[in-house]
């Protein structure tokens, strides 16, 4: 029998770790908050990475986030598109919170 466990994989891109030094506690926790949001929603993703001030998921819909803008905002902005989605039954290709408005890009 195997044992699944359900830990997130977060990817720290152009940072330089070094041994002895601390990793980011405050961008770790954003990603991990933005992860719990996207399994509530139940929006598949496959990878998280950080980089610079931004947080990319990858997956069926990339979804982009400030790590230095509200992120409450964000993920509540991130709900509203996802509802919508859900109704209208339109494909996400990409959805982009890092502006004061969502831009979202839908596949052909």
């Amino acid at each position: 029998t195997g044992i699944f466990i359900d830990i997130p994989v977060i990817f720290l891109v152009d940072e330089d770790l070094q041994v002895g030094r601390k990793v980011p506690n405050e961008k770790i926790e954003k990603a991990l908050v933005i992860i719990a949001k996207l399994k509530e929603l139940s929006i598949p993703f496959t990878a998280t990475k950080i980089v610079g001030g931004s947080v990319l998921v990858d997956g069926n819909i990339k979804s982009l986030f400030s790590l230095n803008k509200d992120l409450k905002w964000q993920l509540a902005s991130l709900q509203l598109v996802w509802q919508k989605n859900r109704i209208e039954s339109k494909r996400i290709n990409r959805i982009d919170l890092r502006f004061s408005k969502p831009v979202v890009i839908y596949s052909k």
